[in-house]
């Protein structure tokens, strides 16, 4: 026959009490770490593309776009790049136009083909005013 003291049954409560805690705390702080570790790396990703941006310089067509929520519209260009656009955007930017950015600067310059299917200058736009 096992004796148990009630020095001993009291310690188990305290011990399963404290587990209960340091789980609650665990729970609790994991997705703090995780918006945290999401907007970290958000951030630096953007830094880093805005830096690729300002030192390149490109001519490419908007091949693309798609509405988040009408929050955002991102165009996508045949080279990679996305331009981003807070609505409104009526006729800021359309599929078929031809972008141009020099290096060293923010600015790039939209062109859109005329009825005679030349292009021609439709607006000048910073990178870091529409993104």
């Amino acid at each position: 026959m096992v004796m148990r003291s009630k020095k001993n049954i009291q310690m188990k409560n305290l011990d399963g009490k404290k587990m209960q805690m340091f789980l609650k705390i665990i729970i609790g702080i994991v997705p703090v770490l995780v918006f945290l570790i999401w907007f970290a790396v958000h951030q630096i990703e953007g830094k880093r593309y805005s830096k690729f941006f300002f030192e390149s310089s490109f001519e490419s067509k908007v091949v693309s776009f798609q509405s988040y929520y009408g929050r955002t519209v991102e165009f996508r260009l045949d080279n990679g790049f996305k331009l981003y656009f807070s609505p409104p955007i009526e006729n800021k930017i359309k599929v078929g136009d031809l972008i141009k950015k020099r290096n060293g600067t923010y600015e790039y310059l939209i062109y859109r083909k005329t009825s005679n299917e030349e292009y021609e200058l439709w607006s000048i736009n910073n990178f870091n005013e529409l993104h």
